[in-house]
């Protein structure tokens, strides 16, 4: 399977790109950024962008992926709800857009936040990203908030890094490694109005 990952710099990207290198089943990472993960692997290359808001400029480095991991993000603390929403909404939806024209079959998990159904501003934001990727015409995709604990805590085993994504025949992609990460059940086929996980 060959993986786009956005976020690699940061802690869910990270734990999701430590993952997909291990992963035997995945064949070749791309991480999109704006600066170097400070990761070497022979199945992982980098497309580094000064400008994020312009797919562009990555050109037909972004065609023939099967599968790519959202965990880019920013915190919404001190943040306005527009400034908040440049990254966390424009920016994703506008990769999403351009992936899918790339790569039809793509399928797309979204690392979400848990309480999206909450009234906060920034939970506010992330159901509108969920709810306008799920009107995309992705055949599989998965919005779900990574589990992620601290070292030296009884979680960690269970939850300590996203797990890897598997090309699953006609189901799309099926979450395996840590699966505590996102629950661990598979993603089926998505449906008018469906998405896999919550």
């Amino acid at each position: 399977m060959k993986l786009i990952l956005f976020g690699a710099t940061g802690m869910v990207g990270a734990g999701a790109l430590r993952e997909a290198l291990a992963d035997p089943a995945v064949n070749e990472v791309l991480a999109i950024s704006r600066r170097a993960c400070g990761v070497r692997h022979q199945k992982l290359r980098e497309l580094l962008l000064p400008d994020l808001f312009d797919p562009t400029a990555a050109g037909e480095d972004i065609g023939g992926w099967d599968a790519c991991i959202w965990g880019a993000g920013v915190s919404a603390v001190g943040l306005d709800e527009a400034t908040y929403a440049k990254v966390t909404e424009e920016l994703t939806l506008l990769w999403a857009r351009a992936l899918l024209a790339s790569n039809p079959h793509l399928s797309f998990c979204y690392c979400s936040a848990v309480g999206t159904d909450r009234s906060a501003m920034w939970a506010r934001v992330r159901r509108r990203v969920e709810q306008a990727i799920e009107g995309y015409a992705f055949p599989a995709r998965r919005m779900r908030a990574p589990r992620l604990y601290p070292a030296g805590t009884r979680h960690q085993e269970q939850g300590e890094a996203l797990s890897s994504v598997h090309r699953d025949g006609k189901a799309g992609i099926r979450v395996t490694g840590a699966a505590a990460a996102f629950d661990g059940d598979d993603l089926r086929e998505a449906g008018p109005g469906d998405v896999a996980g919550g």
